[in-house]
């Protein structure tokens, strides 16, 4: 992968989606939350591929989604975006606030970077370790990362090394926690709505708006979406039960704000739904 790659992701990881979208217009990250309508609990899986695409080829990972959290450690690296480095993504899919408290120990148990990141609601975090400290280290430097919330969140690690990048297995320190029931519409609200459906109803405008929830029992997930500038998200839902699956997909920049939303996707048994943001509206 080029240096100039390496620009591209420090622009997209580094700092809140505003000062993204100042650096490069083309590129946008939130989270997505899949919520489940009607079916089987159990019988819902999905996963993720981030994708970059050059002129060489695509570097892609494919991930798991992020269960909800309040403590939870990995095996990071903190060094130069062009060598060996560790991303991390903090995601709020709830209406609480609260203080995430980053903190990376060496290898003898030191401490190297001891910081906490604050969260709105449905707020979204993305940055290179490294960047969090006042001098970041001019070789890579391996390190645990104990991440400690007040609030549940989604946590992703991304490590970026050798012209790829992989996800980085994590482990609970609390029981994983279920997205919470919350309503979906606030005053003012104008995120697109693509239904996968055909309906003959009245037109938007003559409707009265619905109320609408999400979160709640089967739902999951996705800490980073990102979409333009050569990246895309591609999302892939499963339905392993016996009967039909009905979901929805919103999506949610930094500000908390819905984005976008993927409404009536009926999946039938064993069949599968997939969702590029490649060319879409809807984030």
């Amino acid at each position: 992968m080029r240096s100039w790659l390496w620009v591209l992701l420090a622009i997209f990881l580094c700092g809140s989606l505003q000062a993204s979208f100042a650096q490069d217009t083309t590129t946008r990250t939130g989270f997505a939350v899949v919520t489940l309508v009607s079916g089987n609990v159990a019988g819902l899986i999905a996963n993720e591929t981030l994708t970059f695409q050059t002129d060489a080829g695509n570097e892609q990972v494919i991930v798991s989604p992020s269960v909800l959290i309040i403590g939870v450690s990995m095996l990071v690296t903190l060094g130069p975006t062009s060598l060996n480095t560790t991303a991390i993504t903090l995601s709020n899919p709830s209406t609480g606030s609260g203080g995430v408290n980053l903190m990376v120990t060496d290898a003898g148990g030191g401490i190297i970077l001891n910081t906490v990141v604050q969260l709105g609601p449905r707020g979204h975090f993305s940055r290179f370790l490294s960047e969090l400290l006042d001098t970041p280290p001019a070789e890579p430097v391996a390190g645990l990362l104990t991440v400690s919330s007040e609030i549940p969140v989604a946590v992703l690690g991304l490590n970026f090394q050798g012209g790829e990048f992989a996800s980085i297995p994590q482990v609970s320190l609390e029981f994983p926690l279920g997205v919470p029931v919350q309503p979906l519409t606030t005053q003012g609200s104008t995120a697109p709505v693509f239904s996968t459906s055909i309906s003959t109803a009245l037109p938007a405008a003559l409707q009265p708006p619905a109320p609408v929830s999400i979160g709640g029992p089967g739902a999951l997930v996705f800490a980073q979406v990102v979409s333009g500038g050569g990246w895309m998200t591609n999302l892939a839902l499963g339905n392993t039960s016996s009967g039909p699956q009905t979901v929805r997909i919103d999506f949610f920049d930094s500000t908390g704000a819905n984005v976008g939303s993927l409404t009536d996707i009926t999946i039938p048994s064993h069949g599968v739904f997939l969702f590029s943001t490649a060319g879409t509206a809807v984030f």
